[in-house]
C-alpha cells in the first residue's frame, strides 16, 4: 500500500511539516476527537489570545476527556506561536460621522393606567 508524503510525514512525527503541507482553506484538521476542535478554531483562539494548552482546554476543552491530543496540540500551538500574525485588512473609516435618525414618537399612548 502506497502511503502519501502527509501520512508518512505524520508517521515519523513532524507534524508541524503536514500542517504546512496542506491547503489551509480547503481542509480541516481535528485535532481533538472528543470534543470535535479543529486546527482552525485553535488558530481563531490563538488569535483571540491563547498562549498555552491550559488557555485551550479552558477556551476548548481539549485534553479532558482522554488526554490523547495534547502532544498533537501543544505542537500545532507551538508552530500557531512561532507564525506571524495573519495581518487583517482594516476596515476603512466613514468620511463623515454616521447618525441615525430618531425614532417618531407615537401619535397617542398605546397603554392604558387604571387610577
Amino acid at each position: 500500500m502506497k502511503i502519501g508524503v502527509g501520512a508518512t510525514k505524520l508517521l515519523e512525527g513532524s507534524l508541524q511539516d503536514v500542517f504546512k503541507s496542506f491547503d489551509q482553506e480547503a481542509h480541516t484538521v481535528y485535532l481533538c476527537i472528543c470534543k470535535s476542535v479543529s486546527d482552525r478554531q485553535i488558530r481563531e483562539a490563538v488569535e483571540l489570545g491563547a498562549r498555552t494548552i491550559g488557555d485551550l482546554t479552558v477556551r476548548l476543552g481539549v485534553g479532558i476527556e482522554c488526554g490523547k491530543c495534547i502532544d498533537s496540540i501543544g505542537e500545532f500551538l507551538d508552530s500557531c506561536l512561532a507564525a506571524p500574525p495573519a495581518v487583517a485588512a482594516a476596515p476603512a473609516a466613514p468620511s463623515s460621522p454616521v447618525t441615525a435618525k430618531p425614532a417618531p414618537a407615537p401619535a397617542k399612548a398605546w397603554f392604558a393606567v387604571d387610577l
